[in-house]
């Protein structure tokens, strides 16, 4: 049991000591080569405390070599464009001047659910009103609201709106949501005449169609 105890709070305190030296942000910041460190330390520091045949140093010595080795591609993503590019990759621009690319969307492996639902965080409810959403290296998702979704100012210029509530999806990828089709009160007839309206002979040219609680429709043609 003592020898346990002492070698729970030399791994910890060696823990301790890397982290600092690598200068760890919080999880959800990792880059990609962070989180494989991070996810290798655990493991390295949990055998020898739970395995007491396990040489104390050989989660020491590779716990260094670690260390190391992300101090090194600390050094080289600050200094060299090409390592930063290998190691922490580059940011994929979903939605670019008003337009969602829906190629690096597929790429990034995001679906339509997914994009609104970090929209919803960020508190934007209509795709419409975004200007650019960056996916960043971290997996955080940023966005840059249009000029006149930006509260101050609309605020600053006291300009009157009204509430627009959420954007409810119709239509994502060819497929016509049901569900939103009748939480919104409509039905596939006027859904077909609207899509008409747009030019669209059918659901399968439409990648994108939402409705908001106002009535505000946004559209978005499939690729070929």
């Amino acid at each position: 049991m003592i020898m346990i105890f002492t070698r729970t709070i030399i791994i910890y305190i060696f823990l301790v000591i890397a982290m600092r030296l690598t200068g760890k942000r919080q999880i959800g910041e990792l880059q990609l080569s962070e989180l494989i460190t991070a996810l290798l330390l655990s493991e390295l520091a949990a055998s020898p405390i739970i395995n007491n045949n396990i040489p104390l140093s050989y989660a020491l010595v590779p716990i260094l070599t670690l260390v190391c080795i992300e101090i090194i591609n600390t050094f080289l993503v600050t200094k060299n464009v090409t390592a930063r590019r290998f190691l922490d990759g580059v940011p994929n621009i979903i939605i670019k001047k008003g337009v969602l690319d829906q190629k690096e969307l597929s790429k990034v492996r995001m679906s339509m659910e997914e994009l609104f639902a970090e929209l919803r965080l960020k508190d934007i409810y209509d795709i419409s009103e975004v200007e650019y959403a960056i996916l960043e290296q971290n997996g955080q998702l940023s966005v840059t609201p249009k000029t006149a979704a930006r509260p101050l100012t609309v605020g600053d210029m006291n300009l009157i709106q009204s509430d627009r509530g959420i954007a409810h999806q119709l239509i994502v990828d060819g497929h016509v949501s049901s569900y939103n089709l009748n939480l919104v009160g409509k039905t596939e007839i006027w859904l077909k005449k609207r899509i008409k309206a747009y030019g669209f002979e059918s659901y399968k040219d439409v990648y994108l169609f939402t409705i908001d609680d106002a009535g505000g429709e946004y559209v978005l043609r499939k690729n070929k």
